[in-house]
């Protein structure tokens, strides 16, 4: 794996043939929770709540806020919303909530990083990690 999937790399590739990436509506309708429950994300963003966005086994992601869900979903840096296809954000009427996003440069070094590690299943990076630490880890475990 050459690079750290997030929305528009997973879902672009699934939706090629549909024109393009699916929408965060689009990607609620198709994924029902375990009830079947294919409610759509409620107007607007939840104003006081925020999801961080981390990488997890090469894959940008956010996790669900709600207590107890344990509900993620790919980070979409185009549109950096987050709404879980698991409880459907009903803690937040229903709307979803803001994604907050390393800068483009930031993110930019993270991968960086997190690329030189050969195996894909060690690439996580925690918002509280500096690019640093992630030269350390690397330097630590013998990846240059």
């Amino acid at each position: 794996m050459t690079q750290i999937h997030h929305w528009q790399s997973y879902f672009g590739v699934l939706d090629a043939t549909h024109g393009g990436t699916r929408t965060l509506e689009q990607h609620a309708e198709r994924h029902p929770n375990g009830m079947l429950d294919a409610s759509p994300p409620a107007p607007g963003v939840h104003a006081k709540t925020k999801t961080i966005a981390r990488v997890s086994g090469s894959c940008w992601i956010a996790d669900c806020p709600k207590a107890g869900c344990g509900g993620a979903e790919f980070v979409n840096f185009d549109d950096p919303r987050f709404f879980c296809c698991s409880c459907r954000n009903v803690d937040f009427a229903g709307q979803p909530i803001a994604v907050k996003l390393p800068s483009d440069k930031q993110r930019e070094q993270i991968e960086e990083q997190l690329l030189k590690r050969p195996d894909p299943i060690t690439r996580h990076w925690y918002p509280d990690e500096t690019v640093a630490d992630l030269k350390a880890e690397n330097l630590k475990e013998g990846v240059l």
